[in-house]
């Protein structure tokens, strides 16, 4: 019955909208036969969140259907005093608590107190919406173990070295490729190669830990991250660049670098956990569509 209501309502109104003349405000979508959405409306949610104008409008159509299956529930009763908290917390942290500066704002966008203060109740309920989605999903220790299993530029980071280095400034007196060849030949274990890394107080001297030859973020430009990977494990070279040279140091080095599943467990769980997010979502908004009409002015009638 509630879907039936919805749909003649909604088509009544639609039909008096699809009347109107084409402007510069026309009316993109009709949600339930209540919320109008219109370009003005698709063009500053596009602006504001710097997304294309169909994802705006698939947004704002997916929140009105959220906001509208809430308030269309029999349970659904105003919270006690939420639109006056909602509406004083906006006026302090958006107009400095300057009331009459928010409501010229709202005389501009041709809008009421009235309507300003729904439309921050429907935000909120919106935000809960989502909110009770989000934390319904659960990812099971099975799925990340798969996708691990399944993602190689995640488990896998090719050839990797366990590096040391100590940096010379090339302007740095008494420096100069002689001198580090020499200094080179001095280091017999990684010992004496930290011994003389404490000494110098340059960036880049000590221990830079694991770096991978494939990864983009590694600090060295090219021709030193080529010495770095002609060096076996154990073994001490030197490079340089047009800025400093360098006493380089392996410590290890494997040619295929796996790296543990406990340390991408996280960044694993979030992406699985945003993926089905969007998947129950989805679920979700084609559930409330066949309860509540959408009507697009100009389309075949959905």
């Amino acid at each position: 019955m509630r879907r039936v209501a919805l749909f003649f309502g909604g088509l009544l109104l639609c039909q008096s909208v699809s009347a109107q003349p084409v402007n510069d405000n026309s009316i993109y979508i009709v949600v339930g036969g209540q919320k109008v959405i219109t370009q003005r409306d698709v063009e500053i949610a596009a602006r504001r969140n710097r997304i294309s104008r169909e994802e705006a409008q698939k947004r704002l159509e997916y929140d009105a259907l959220l906001v509208m299956n809430i308030k269309g529930s029999k349970q659904w009763i105003e919270p006690a005093g939420l639109v006056e908290w909602l509406l004083e917390n906006t006026l302090k942290k958006q107009f400095g608590n300057d009331r009459n500066e928010m409501l010229r704002a709202l005389r501009r966008e041709g809008k009421t107190l009235r309507q300003f203060e729904q439309e921050l109740l429907d935000r909120e309920l919106i935000r809960q919406a989502y909110r009770t989605v989000r934390q319904a999903v659960q990812v099971s220790p099975a799925a990340i173990k798969k996708y691990y299993r399944e993602h190689p530029d995640m488990n896998d980071k090719g050839v990797t070295v366990d590096l040391y280095t100590i940096r010379f400034p090339r302007d740095e007196e008494g420096i100069g490729l002689a001198k580090v060849q020499v200094l080179k030949n001095e280091i017999k274990s990684l010992a004496s190669f930290k011994k003389l890394a404490d000494k110098r107080k340059e960036p880049l001297s000590g221990h830079n830990g694991l770096i991978h030859k494939d990864d983009q973020n590694v600090e060295f430009n090219e021709s030193v991250v080529d010495a770095i990977f002609d060096l076996d494990a154990k073994e001490v070279g030197v490079a340089f660049d047009k800025q400093a040279y360098y006493l380089i140091y392996v410590e290890k080095k494997w040619d295929k670098y796996e790296i543990p599943i406990a340390e991408v467990h996280k960044v694993i769980e979030e992406e699985l956990r945003g993926k089905l997010f969007e998947s129950q979502m989805k679920t979700k908004i084609e559930n409330l569509r066949r309860d509540i009409h959408v009507y697009e002015p100009g389309r075949r009638n959905r």
